[in-house]
C-alpha cells in the first residue's frame, strides 16, 4: 500500500497490482513478489507499471488564490517572535476550519493595499481606516482582548505622554479621558489616519473644548514619536497604550518621558478579511481566532 497525501490526513491507496512493490514508497508485501518464470516463452510479458507519485497537499488554484495574513501593529523588531508564535496558533486553529492560510505572515511595507487585497484571510488594522477608508471594503472578523494598563474587553486608550520623568497618571476609572490641565505643541503623531496617535486625542480635546495642540510633529510611528518627545523635537504625544507596555520594555527612550493623561476608552484594533468571504466562512473564521487568542465580536467594531 502507498500513502498518498491529502492535505493534513493521509490515506491508504493501492498504488500497484497484488504482490507488487512500490518504488517510491517501499511498501509492500511482506512476502517475494511474484514474477513470471524465466523459462515460459509462451507467457506474455507484463508491461511496466510507472511509479506512483504521491500527491501533495491541495495548492492554490486559479478559483483559491495563495492567502495571506497580516499583524502589523505591535510587530516591533524585539516582538517578532511573539508575533509568529501568535500566528502559529492561529494558522492552526484557521487550517482546523479549512482555511489554506499561509505558512508565514506578510510583513509588507504596504499596509492597506494588503487590508484591500483579495487575498486577504486575517489582517490586523486600525479602527479609524476601518470607519473610514476601509469601510465596505473588507470584512470585520473580531477585536483582540489586551492585557495592558489602559485595556477593557476589546477596548483600549492612548497615554498621553511629555518629556521628563514623573509620576505616571493612572487609567481613569471610567470609559471617559483624562486630559492634562496644559496641552501645548509640537504634537509628535505618528499618521494623521492613527486613531491613537492623532485621531482619539483631537476628538477629546474637542468634546471637552479645548484647543488642539499644534503644529503637528508628523513621525511615521510610534516608536519614533516617543523619541521625539524625549529629545525636545515635541512637547508631547498620544501613545497606544499596548504600544507603550511595550515601548517600556524595549525603547529607551520611554524612560525619558512620563504620563501625563489618558484618552477615553475606544474599541481596540480589529481583525479583519476580504471582502469575499461568506456568512458561513466568517462564522468559521471567529470560530478560528476565539480557539487562538482571547478575542470578542464588537457590535459596532469602531467609535463611529
Amino acid at each position: 500500500m502507498c500513502t498518498a497525501i491529502t492535505g493534513r490526513f493521509s490515506a491508504p491507496m493501492r498504488c500497484r497490482p497484488r504482490n507488487q512493490w512500490c518504488i517510491r514508497c517501499a511498501d509492500g508485501p511482506t512476502r517475494r513478489p511474484w514474477r513470471p518464470a524465466r523459462s515460459s516463452r509462451h507467457r506474455p510479458r507484463l508491461p511496466p507499471v510507472p511509479a506512483m507519485q504521491c500527491r501533495s497537499p491541495q495548492g492554490p488554484t486559479a478559483d483559491r488564490p495563495v492567502m495571506i495574513a497580516c499583524l502589523p501593529m505591535y510587530d516591533w523588531p524585539e516582538r517578532r517572535a511573539e508575533t509568529d508564535a501568535l500566528w502559529t496558533r492561529l494558522c492552526d486553529a484557521l487550517r482546523d476550519e479549512g482555511f489554506d492560510a499561509p505558512d508565514a505572515l506578510t510583513r509588507a511595507g504596504d499596509l492597506e493595499g494588503a487590508w484591500l487585497g483579495p487575498d486577504l484571510l486575517l489582517g490586523e488594522t486600525c479602527s479609524y481606516p476601518l470607519e473610514t477608508v476601509l469601510r465596505g471594503r473588507v470584512r470585520y472578523v473580531a477585536t483582540p482582548i489586551h492585557d495592558a494598563p489602559g485595556c477593557g474587553h476589546g477596548t483600549y486608550r492612548s497615554v498621553i505622554v511629555a518629556r521628563g520623568r514623573g509620576d505616571d497618571a493612572a487609567p481613569p476609572a471610567n470609559a471617559g479621558s483624562i486630559l492634562p490641565t496644559s496641552l501645548e505643541g509640537p504634537l509628535a503623531a505618528n499618521a494623521p489616519e492613527s486613531m491613537s496617535g492623532f485621531v482619539a486625542l483631537r476628538r477629546d480635546m474637542a468634546r471637552a473644548g479645548r484647543l488642539f495642540p499644534e503644529p503637528t510633529l508628523w513621525t511615521g510611528s510610534h516608536r519614533a514619536s516617543i523619541r521625539a518627545v524625549a529629545d525636545g523635537e515635541a512637547a508631547c504625544a498620544a501613545i497606544d497604550c499596548v504600544t507603550w507596555q511595550i515601548a517600556k520594555d524595549h525603547e529607551p527612550a520611554a524612560q525619558k518621558v512620563h504620563v501625563i493623561g489618558w484618552t477615553a476608552e475606544r474599541p481596540g484594533l480589529p481583525l479583519i478579511t476580504n471582502a469575499a468571504m461568506s456568512d458561513a466562512d466568517m462564522a468559521r473564521l471567529r470560530t478560528a481566532v476565539a480557539a487562538a487568542m482571547p478575542a470578542v465580536v464588537l457590535d459596532p467594531p469602531t467609535e463611529r
